[in-house]
This record gives structure tokens, sequence and C-alpha cells, in this order.
């Protein structure tokens, strides 16, 4: 019997068929793989190569293979309910904001926490960190307003909300547009552009009666790109400004369109090396857009990728995906709140996993694969457990065929052979053949004298296919299976486990030795 196996297969001709779409393939990071929890809010990087991830139950950093948990039980962290993270590469520190407790500040040379690293706030709650165009620092409060920190003189600028002309309420984000704007998401109050030099702001809100409006005047992201395009995040869609005009193209979930954005609540934007624009969604997954296919399009026929929950590797864990990192290596981070971090490698392997597995004491098990081919439809064909899983080009699992009606209740499919009509070749663990047509998918028997035959391999040639067993060479032809007593005669050992027939004509066949992998081979009559 053959071990148990997770089955890769490698994209030969019909990889090319799911290029249109290009298929992304994450690793789960969890906390059973030690990070301090499930839910998380903020992803960063420092200098050193090390991924910082926040929390509401702690911080946690990983080297690549390894977490190392901060905690108030364990370190100076001020607290381990965590808003934001910021990487500042001035001195070479790590800022956590939290939710109560101000800024904590971790020094990467002497591996130290500042449980208050930056004293003298407007107040201690903190929702972003920001960078400033002069290389400070903007600290975002959800109430009263923001800070502004100098990396040269480690000094604190307030800008109260009182005291700046048309501001007021609660903040989540802020963004330095370079210019001498610095763009303001507030809770239930709209976008506001401040004016850094003078003080004053401009609030944007939604109007119903304005298509070109603020689509909701919840602003939880602002995202500048590289072209200078400014995208806001709302809690109905996502928005792309031009300040020239004051208007607001917005793009929002269509349930009649699959290729619209995900969901409407936003929770983070960010932009891949290639130009691709990556959305968080609340209750959704990751939106992308191709600013690059997308340009000349009208926002109802925007095209958005868009990356789902799934039950396997080409989706994200959870729905709630909450943050987005493109790290120095050119590697994804997706931070969710509930399923960890999706991690996507810079470099997609040249194997795919195919998601064949079952729900077993509430956790995803894989199933034991033991036969394999690909259909004339590129299909690919399983042998299971007294069952066929039949997979599409794209790899999504498209049916299970269950073997129980015309197989014994515990045989398995160990080998699956198509032959040149296109007729799928069932070779059972002690329960001889069965044939499927795979455009009915109606399985038959094929007949034969040894009722509990054992079979491991199929070649066909001509009209005729060879079958090898555990007990010896049959043939196929005309209908009928017949043993090859002459060939099996002439064998030191009768367990075929492979039939291959050379250009001289010469027919070989293989056995697996009882111990070790070798094969060895016996060369036969013409």
């Amino acid at each position: 019997m053959k071990n148990c196996i997770v089955l890769f297969l490698f994209l030969f001709g019909w990889y090319y068929s799911i290029l249109s779409q290009p298929q992304y393939t994450f690793k789960r990071l969890t906390m059973s793989d030690g990070m301090v929890s499930n839910y998380i809010v903020d992803i960063i990087q420092d200098k050193q190569g090390y991924i910082w991830m926040a929390s509401e139950s702690g911080l946690c950093k990983f080297d690549g293979k390894d977490f190392t948990i901060y905690n108030i039980g364990n370190s100076a962290i001020g607290s381990n309910a965590q808003n934001v993270l910021y990487y500042n590469e001035a001195d070479n520190t790590v800022w956590v904001g939290t939710q109560r407790e101000g800024i904590s500040i971790f020094d990467c040379e002497k591996q130290t926490f500042i449980t208050n690293g930056v004293p003298d706030m407007i107040t201690k709650d903190v929702t972003d960190l920001s960078p400033a165009a002069d290389g400070g620092i903007w600290i975002t409060h959800y109430h009263l307003g923001i800070d502004y920190y100098d990396n040269k003189t480690k000094e604190v600028t307030h800008y109260w909300a009182k005291d700046i002309k048309g501001l007021s309420g609660n903040f989540w984000c802020a963004t330095d547009d370079g210019k001498g704007h610095l763009y303001v998401g507030l809770h239930k109050g709209g976008l506001a552009v401040i004016d850094i030099q003078k003080q004053t702001a401009k609030v944007y809100q939604h109007n119903p009666e304005d298509p070109y409006s603020l689509p909701n005047n919840t602003v939880r992201c602002i995202f500048i790109s590289k072209t200078n395009a400014i995208w806001i995040g709302t809690d109905k869609g996502l928005a792309l400004f031009n300040p020239h005009k004051e208007q607001f193209i917005t793009f929002q979930n269509q349930q009649e369109n699959p290729n619209s954005l995900l969901s409407n609540q936003i929770n983070d934007i960010g932009e891949s090396r290639d130009g691709k624009l990556w959305v968080c969604a609340h209750m959704g997954g990751v939106s992308i857009l191709d600013l690059n296919d997308n340009v000349f399009t009208s926002p109802e026929n925007m095209h958005f990728q868009n990356i789902r929950v799934t039950n396997d590797l080409h989706g994200i864990s959870s729905p709630n995906a909450k943050c987005f990192l493109q790290d120095s290596f050119g590697n994804i981070w997706l931070g969710n709140y509930r399923g960890g971090v999706d991690f996507l490698s810079y470099n997609q392997p040249v194997f795919q996993t195919l998601a064949y597995n079952t729900l077993r004491d509430g956790a995803l098990t894989d199933k034991q694969v033991w036969g394999l081919a690909i259909d004339n439809k590129s299909r690919i064909w399983l042998g299971g457990e007294n069952e066929i899983a039949v997979f599409s080009a794209d790899m999504k699992l498209q049916k299970i065929l269950s073997l129980t009606a015309k197989a014994s209740p515990h045989t398995h499919a160990s080998v699956i052979f198509k032959d040149k009509k296109g007729t799928i070749w069932l070779g059972l663990y002690k329960d001889g053949i069965l044939t499927c047509n795979p455009y009915t998918e109606e399985i038959t028997r094929i007949e034969m004298e040894d009722k509990r035959a054992d079979i491991c391999c199929f070649y066909e040639e001509n009209n005729k296919i060879w079958i090898g067993t555990q007990n010896g060479l049959y043939s196929y032809e005309n209908g009928k299976i017949v043993e090859e007593k002459e060939i099996n005669e002439q064998l030191p050992d009768i367990m075929i486990h492979g039939i291959q027939r050379d250009r001289q004509g010469k027919l070989w066949l293989g056995r697996r030795k009882l111990m070790g992998c070798h094969t060895r081979w016996y060369r036969t009559y013409q």
C-alpha cells in the first residue's frame, strides 16, 4: 500500500489555461505557529528584516521562522491593546501606538522598550502613525487632535482640533501629501484637508444629491500612490479624490458584478511594486486593482481581482482583511482580524497544491491521494478512498464521484489512467478495474477472473491496454481482460508496477522491491 501523500502538481501545458487570472498561493500564520493572536491590526517591517505584528492581545516579532511575543507580562510595553505600528528609520525604533496608553518605543539596537516613548502628547489614544514630508511623524488621536513629532529635536507640536479653523470631530488617520497638506480621515465627519502652515481645514462630506461627493463620512484610511493618486477608504466604498476638481470617483460593491469591490467598508489600502492597488475590506476580503489595465474604465466597469475566504491556500483565511504590507523582499503580508496572517511569497511556487481535504474535529485534514490523471478537458482526477475527486483546470474542486455502489467498501483508486479515447480507467486496490465516461460520469466495472486483483499500472499501445497487478501481467483487448500467462511464467517476480516498450519493440516490466524505493526492470519478448 502506498504511503499517504500531500499532492503537488507541476504546471505544464495546462498551466497556461489559468494564467489570465493570476492565482495566488498563501501560507497561513496563526497562533498555532506561535503568533501572539489571530486578530492582527497592523504589520510593519524594520530595517533588520523582522516583521512586526500588532494585535489587541500584544505584539510579536517574526524572524522568518520563530515568533517573539511582547506583552505587559514579559516586557515594558505600555499596553497589550494596540492600534498601529510604525518603523522609525531615523533611530531604528519600532513605535507601538496603543488604544489608551500612548506610544511604546522598542529600540532595535538595545532590544528594550520605552514605555511612555512620546510624553506630552495631546492624549494617549493613538489611532494612526504616519510619516511627515520633512522626516517627522504624524500622531493621530481619536480625540482632540493630531501631534507632530520632530525626529531631530524630539519635540512634539500639538495640532488641537479646536485651534484649526474648520476642523472638529474624531480622527482615524492622517496622510501627508508632501505639498503642505495633511489629509485626515474623520469618524462620521468626512475628509479634512488641513493646510499645515495656515492651520486651516477644508472638510469634504457626503452629499446624496452629488454623485461626485465623498461616498461616506467615516474615513478609515487614506493612501497616496506612486503617481500621487489620492485614495480614500470609507464605510461605503473606495474613492479616488481629485483635489483640483474637488471631486470623488466612487467604487462600490455591485452584487451582480463579481469583479466589483468585495465589500464597501475599507480597512486599509496599499500598493505593490507592480502597480497594483490592494484594498483590504471588512466582511469581504481583498480586492486588487491593476491601475495599468483600468486607466480609462468607468467605475462600474472597473475590474477588481477579488481574493475571498476559501478552504484552500488560494484564498485568505478571514473575510476581515485588516492591513497590507509588502516587505523589502517583495513578499506580501495580509493581517486578518480573526484569521491571523496570510503570507504571499514574491516568488510564487512552481508547484501548486490541490485542496483535497475534509473537515475533521473542527479542522481541515488532507485526504489520502493514490492515483492521478488529467483528462481531455485538462481536468484533474484524483483517486481517493472509495471516491474520485475531479478538479477543474484552474484547480477548483468540481465534484466528488462516489465508488460505493460499484466497489468494495474498503478500497481506493490506486492508479488512474486516461486512454486514447478519453475514457478514465480506475485501478482499484484489491478490487479490480472500473472505467468512467468523463462526459456522462457513468462508471462501469470491467470483469476480471481475479475478483480481488490489486491493480498497479496501465500501458496502452494500438488497441491493447496492458495491466500490471500484484499477481502478474494482464491485457485488455476487444472488450475482454486476459492473463498474459506466457509472460508471467518467465518472470522471477510477478508484481508488476511499471510497463514500457522501447524503440526496438521490446516490452519492459518493472517491479518494486519489497524494501526501499528501487524499481527493477525485466525485459520480455516482443
